[in-house]
């Protein structure tokens, strides 16, 4: 996942839908599904992936108007890699994220009374294992 939970590769955005592994002391159930295959083999692999999220517990505050459960969200997410060399490869990742009723809550949201828009991300990795 690269919305929902933190993902590693990506530098200036380490924080996900879910924050840490208390998820703001409310918990989390959660899971990730992902499909790959290798388009030619050794060289180029495509995958697909989806992940969602439930806080164990419903967070406060919410109104009428904006219903709050335990639904974090859910995310899609995509990525392609070519293989340059022996541990080096150029990868392209893209993800989006639907926001559950969960962000409805002003505790969840730092205060705000609106729940924020879906997040998406792109974005291009070259990785080289150097010893």
């Amino acid at each position: 996942a690269y919305l929902v939970f933190p993902h590693g590769n990506v530098v200036n955005r380490f924080i996900g839908a879910v924050s840490d592994l208390s998820n703001l002391g409310y918990g989390v159930t959660g899971g990730i599904f992902n499909v790959s295959n290798d388009i030619i083999p050794h060289k180029l692999s495509a995958r697909l992936g989806a992940a969602a999220a439930f806080s164990n517990v419903i967070p406060p505050r919410g109104t009428a108007t904006a219903p709050i459960d335990n639904f974090i969200g859910w995310e899609t997410n995509a990525r392609l890699v070519y293989q340059l060399g022996v541990f080096m490869s150029l990868e392209v990742h893209a993800a989006y994220m639907w926001l559950g009723n969960y962000y409805n809550s002003p505790r969840v949201n730092g205060d705000s009374p609106t729940k924020p828009l879906n997040p998406f991300t792109t974005f291009l990795a070259f990785r080289w294992l150097m010893f």
